[in-house]
């Protein structure tokens, strides 16, 4: 007895018989949805209601290249992007940026900035944030890293005592966003100490 030939037509119809068999759709459909609409496999798996990873496997059964992530981050053509973080940093660039300060470079600290002159402002200030109260022993802590000086006025050359002060890492990001609001504040808390 030889071996059984079945014509194309009926092993199709033995393939639809199968009601568990999840049936790939057309080739063509995906290259349009995947390639041409540039949809996501989410996107895609959604309108076609599978599972993400089933349109993955698809796409390596038809051989159809997947995208890079780059290619994922490029405009679509209807306007618009995929890249939501483009977007939002584009955003805040420059004069929108809450930290913008007119456009000055990164400026070197003075020599006189140095380790010493940190540990007497941090010493001074009972090594403990000026402004949430956290002490270095919670700072090494939490971030692995002693509490920062900051300077008050924001001018790296001023490295006057009066115009120092000592903040945690999570508080120093914060000053650096409404500068004239905290510049009033450490000074007000600065003139207590001093008088």
């Amino acid at each position: 007895m030889g071996t059984r030939h079945f014509t194309k037509e009926h092993k199709e119809k033995l393939r639809l018989a199968q009601p568990h068999r999840i049936i790939p759709p057309q080739k063509d459909l995906l290259v349009n949805l995947y390639l041409e609409q540039r949809k996501s496999t989410r996107e895609i798996a959604n309108q076609l209601g599978r599972n993400q990873r089933r349109i993955m496997s698809w796409l390596k059964l038809y051989s159809i290249p997947r995208r890079t992530y780059k290619e994922n981050k490029m405009p679509v053509k209807k306007g618009g992007t995929h890249n939501w973080g483009y977007k939002i940093s584009e955003s805040v660039k420059g004069k929108r940026n809450g930290s913008w300060a007119g456009g000055l470079s990164p400026a070197q600290y003075p020599r006189v900035f140095n380790k010493r002159l940190k540990e007497e402002i941090r010493k001074r200030d009972n090594y403990t944030c000026q402004k949430c109260g956290m002490t270095e022993k919670e700072s090494l802590e939490k971030w692995n890293r002693v509490l920062s000086v900051n300077h008050i006025d924001f001018d790296k050359n001023n490295c006057n005592p009066n115009n120092l002060n000592t903040l945690c890492v999570s508080c120093n990001t914060i000053v650096n966003s409404n500068r004239s609001y905290w510049k009033k504040i450490f000074q007000a808390k600065l003139q207590q100490i001093y008088d």
